[in-house]
């Protein structure tokens, strides 16, 4: 699981502004707040064509492990984000492990083994912020 999460931290520091996921294959767009399937590949690009188009995944997630991104979408269609936040469980963990665009650090926080990560589990806001409600312990 850190290892999923240290290569997806690392992929997004290269800051892409659109995300898609899909089962190995480009186009399936990610929008705020979703949350990926398990095993999925997740592209990204400068723009929404790059991201399409891409042959080569950013992130693989592995068997059991889901990815949500918050990010700020006001702009989607130029391909901006001023922030966003990350976070990854793997379905038969007890952490839901995340970080943002603001952070240096790695939160993690007890989740039930045997749960998929949502969205409201892990928290809906683009930055840091999301991290300073009642659960989340820094890494």
């Amino acid at each position: 699981m850190k290892k999923v999460l240290a290569l997806t931290l690392l992929s997004l520091s290269f800051a892409s502004s659109y995300a898609f996921a899909g089962a190995g294959v480009a186009g399936t767009a990610m929008d705020s707040g979703a949350v990926t399937n398990p095993a999925v590949s997740i592209y990204g690009g400068n723009t929404q064509q790059n991201a399409t188009d891409a042959k080569s995944p950013l992130i693989k997630l592995s068997s059991k492990v889901s990815a949500t991104i918050n990010y700020e979408s006001a702009n989607k269609g130029i391909g901006q984000s001023s922030s966003y936040a990350i976070g990854t469980k793997h379905v038969d963990g007890s952490k839901i492990f995340g970080t943002a665009s603001d952070s240096t650090t790695i939160f993690f926080k007890q989740n039930a083994s045997g749960t998929a990560l949502t969205n409201a589990n892990f928290g809906s806001a683009l930055n840091n912020t999301n991290f300073g409600v009642a659960g989340w312990t820094a890494y």
